[in-house]
């Protein structure tokens, strides 16, 4: 018995596919990985707003002003990855130290910040230099008022010679000799003889004084010209002084005070002059002032060359080297003068302010010192 086969090209084909397979496209392949990534970046923000965190002071020895800082970074890698924002403290000594150094110009345009402290939460809190002026200009009496400035305003004539030579220290970032300056201006208010009172608050009265007359001056004229009967004429004339008036003060205005670039006036004009208006001083009190500049002149001429010294040896070429500077304004001494061109050469000034980038920025660009926030 004979069979028949079919042909070979009649046999349906296998499938190439099973049917119970699906086709995988590449979306499904992305899919682990964009998990993945959104989970290492969600781990990632939370992390640095727990541990991110940085906070900090900054000092000016510019204008002695302090401001704070603030804003968030990568741990471990450091990165920063927010604006620094900043927020003033205020003025605190700021307008007594300038009242009396010339070295202080609360107008600068270019500022150095010097780092007071700066903290990363879970971390230590790390202390600048410039914490030790800034903790002695906000010692308070027993009144909780600043002590320095009760001192100031109780000896002007010593605070004459105290604050240019702390400015000058603070502006060549030698903080370490603060303590003994203020120890030397403690003992000399303490042995004064006599102290000097300022003559501002004589003139505050008398211009309280002057406003009450000119107000009861007004009264009177009010009364006056209400049990008159004034004609339109008068009216008239009346109006055209008191115009002219208003011109002739309004000129005195701008002639008293001093302009901006833009064209504004500067408010602050007046009260600054009235505020260094000062009692003349009596020959005593000359010589007491005289033998404090002197005393403070021979302390900065024999600490400044020891404190350059040790930064020299300590590897700090650029404090030392304006530490050298300082000792040159007030010593006579050839040795300063010749290192501090050396140093110059070696550790030249900045081109750019110390505004643009914190202090611990340049520590740790350096390598020189080894701040648990190196990345500021």
């Amino acid at each position: 018995m004979t069979t028949s086969i079919s042909p070979a090209s009649n046999r349906p084909k296998p499938p190439t596919v099973a049917p119970d397979r699906m086709v995988e496209s590449p979306w499904h392949k992305a899919i682990p990985y964009l998990v993945f990534t959104l989970i290492v970046f969600a781990v990632l923000v939370l992390m640095t707003l727990i541990f991110g965190q940085v906070s900090g002071e900054e000092f000016s020895p510019d204008t002695f002003e302090r401001r704070r800082f603030h804003y968030f970074q990568i741990p471990i890698v450091r990165f920063q990855v927010t604006g620094m924002k900043r927020r003033d403290q205020g003025i605190g000594m700021a307008d007594t130290v300038e009242d009396h150094a010339p070295n202080v110009d609360s107008a600068a345009t270019v500022k150095t910040w010097d780092l007071v402290s700066s903290q990363r939460t879970g971390a230590d809190k790390w202390l600048g230099d410039a914490k030790i002026l800034c903790d002695l200009l906000t010692t308070e009496d027993t009144k909780r008022a600043f002590l320095w400035q009760t001192w100031s305003e109780k000896y002007p004539h010593l605070a004459d010679r105290f604050w240019p030579v702390v400015a000058d220290t603070a502006q060549a970032g030698s903080y370490i000799l603060m303590p003994d300056l203020f120890e030397l201006a403690g003992k000399a208010g303490f042995n004064s003889a006599s102290n000097v009172d300022d003559d501002s608050e004589d003139e505050e009265e008398s211009d309280d004084e002057e406003d009450k007359s000119d107000t009861e001056d007004d009264e009177d004229k009010e009364e006056m010209s209400d049990k008159e009967e004034p004609t339109d004429e008068s009216d008239a004339s009346n109006d055209e002084e008191e115009k002219d008036a208003k011109e002739k003060d309004a000129g005195n205005e701008d002639e008293s005070g001093e302009e901006d670039e833009d064209g504004s006036a500067k408010p602050k004009a007046k009260k600054k002059k009235k505020a260094r208006k000062k009692k003349q001083l009596t020959p005593e009190q000359m010589a007491e002032a005289d033998q404090f500049g002197a005393t403070l002149n021979e302390f900065m001429a024999r600490e400044t060359i020891v404190l350059a010294d040790q930064f020299e040896s300590a590897g700090e070429l650029v404090l030392a080297r304006r530490a050298y500077e300082l000792a040159t304004k007030y010593s006579d001494d050839p040795a300063a003068l010749e290192n501090f061109d050396r140093l110059s050469e070696v550790a030249p000034e900045e081109e750019e302010p110390a505004s643009e980038q914190p202090e611990a920025d340049k520590e740790s660009e350096s390598g020189e010192n080894e701040d648990p926030f190196e990345s500021l």
